[in-house]
């Protein structure tokens, strides 16, 4: 019986008048929240990788239209894909959203389970967007058990600035039920079951639906189709049915648009990139490296970006890229280099001369990835956009010179191999809020500037940067901290091409 009427449903869009677009206004993708350390500590829920990021999304529609269906058929698959794997609560979690027990969603982690939907996130509760949520919270901090550890103030208390709004402020539940969500036999959501499981759900011919169809919660009509958490890349490509108020239906797919369908981009996602709306403005995109070569021994690299309606001037950094996050597809920085303004007016796109990185502090090095990011101020005068994520296409691999160029990094190399002695001695051990002083070897002859990098005991970064010495051939360095350092021990690490020292030293 199940079968026929999503059949019948998905046939509609055949038969009914499908020939004009007016349903379907976005698909909104919420980053709910991202996981810490506190929330890792439960075992009742099962594994939860601290950074796992829980992403909600929605189908916002018209007023006065319906969600029927999301599926996928012999012309149009549907995925949800992880990197990794989903995030399965092992304790109260559910594969459908409105099968979750909405007493239970202050228990440990079970709030962050992954499902498929039609609206629902509990038995008693609807899901919205937490900027629209206007009870406040049930389910975080003091609403929470605390998990099998028992955490002081409960878990889910993690704000993460990319989620815009903490769950104990709003947690995108409103009371109330509607429709229960029916799945065609031969969807298989094993994947969603009580244990971390993954990398994908793939739907071939089948559907999650509500025949009757479902409304938004609230004026603005949008209705939650999943929740998935995941510490991996998100991607996913739907295919939805609407119906419309007159009794019509309309198909939206992700790809490959059929007769009587509509091709809506949004309907495909990837994390990769992806940047929260928190308010003022949004950040910059199609970040480019479009040339590198050599200027004498300075290694070249011009870049774009485009700076979004609404934003001026931008600031552009960067620095080495981490190896194995270039590998895993999310290009993270390993360093961070000083920071450049540049003027931009709203919605224009610039080709800019990247020498931050290649100054004679810190010089590029033949052979290692280097990238850049980009954020802009928003012309409102609310500040900054986030920085737009590094993606591959913002990073590149510094070339070898040409024949009879000699890079600022191999100048600097032949600098170090001229001193008859290299150690690293740091005096006096100061006091709370002092300065701290060192010198290394014989510098009697030259001028070398070094990474100082500074850890407490933990191996947290204290302070990092390019130091040079007090004055011309002046052994003695002095690095102020800006801030106080309180008492204990600490590592002080100087590099460079060729130079790598550490010396430990105590704050009074």
């Amino acid at each position: 019986m199940i079968r026929n009427v999503l059949a019948s449903l998905l046939l509609l869009a055949v038969y009914g008048n499908s020939s004009a677009q007016s349903g379907l206004e976005d698909i909104i993708v919420e980053k709910y929240y991202v996981s810490d350390a506190d929330d890792a500590t439960d075992t009742d829920g099962g594994n939860l990788p601290i950074g796992s990021v829980t992403y909600r999304v929605y189908v916002d529609m018209t007023p006065g239209y319906e969600l029927q269906a999301v599926y996928g058929n012999e012309n149009h698959d549907l995925f949800i894909t992880t990197s990794t794997s989903f995030f399965n609560n092992e304790d109260r979690g559910e594969t459908v959203g409105d099968k979750l027990d909405d007493i239970r969603l202050g228990d440990n982690t079970v709030a962050l389970d992954s499902y498929v939907t039609i609206g629902a996130a509990s038995d008693a509760h609807l899901g919205v967007l937490k900027e629209e949520d206007m009870d406040g919270s049930i389910v975080g901090g003091a609403n929470n058990d605390g998990g099998s550890a028992s955490i002081i103030g409960g878990l889910l208390t993690n704000l993460d600035p990319s989620t815009c709004i903490a769950l104990t402020d709003a947690d995108g539940l409103v009371s109330g039920t509607q429709p229960s969500v029916s799945v065609s036999p031969g969807l298989d959501l094993s994947v969603f079951n009580d244990v971390n499981a993954g990398p994908t759900l793939l739907v071939q011919g089948d559907a999650w639906f509500v025949a009757e169809g479902v409304q938004g919660p609230t004026a603005e009509n949008r209705v939650l189709v999943a929740q998935i958490t995941t510490n991996g890349q998100l991607t996913f490509e739907l295919n939805i049915q609407i119906g419309t108020p007159s009794g019509d239906v309309e198909q939206y797919v992700a790809t490959n648009a059929q007769a009587g369908e509509f091709q809506f981009a949004g309907l495909t996602f990837s994390s990769s990139g992806f940047v929260s709306d928190c308010g003022g403005c949004q950040a910059p995109t199609n970040l480019d490296v479009v040339e590198i070569g050599f200027g004498g021994p300075s290694a070249r690299v011009n870049a774009t970006w485009t700076n979004p309606e609404g934003t001026t001037n931008c600031e552009v950094r960067g620095g080495r890229i981490n190896a194995a996050s270039y590998n895993a597809g999310e290009p993270e920085f390993s360093n961070i280099n000083n920071t450049q303004t540049i003027t931009q007016t709203n919605g224009s796109t610039v080709l800019f001369n990247i020498v931050l990185f290649n100054n004679p502090n810190v010089p590029f090095i033949v052979g290692q990835r280097y990238g850049y990011e980009v954020r802009c101020a928003c012309s409102d005068g609310s500040g900054f956009s986030e920085w737009a994520n590094i993606t591959p296409e913002a990073t590149f691999v510094v070339p070898a010179p040409p024949p009879g160029v000699t890079t600022l990094a191999e100048e600097q190399v032949a600098k170090l191999n001229g001193l008859s002695e290299v150690e690293l001695t740091v005096f006096p051990n100061p006091s709370e809020g002092e300065r701290v002083n060192f010198s290394i070897g014989d510098w009697s002859t030259e001028d070398i500037e070094l990474i100082a990098t500074v850890l407490d005991i933990t191996g947290k970064v204290v302070y990092s940067s390019v130091v040079s010495p007090q004055s011309k051939n002046n052994s003695v360095y002095t690095i102020d901290f800006n801030r106080e350092l309180t008492s204990g021990m600490y590592i002080l690490t100087l590099q460079n091409d060729k130079l790598s020292l550490s010396s430990r030293f105590n704050v009074n």
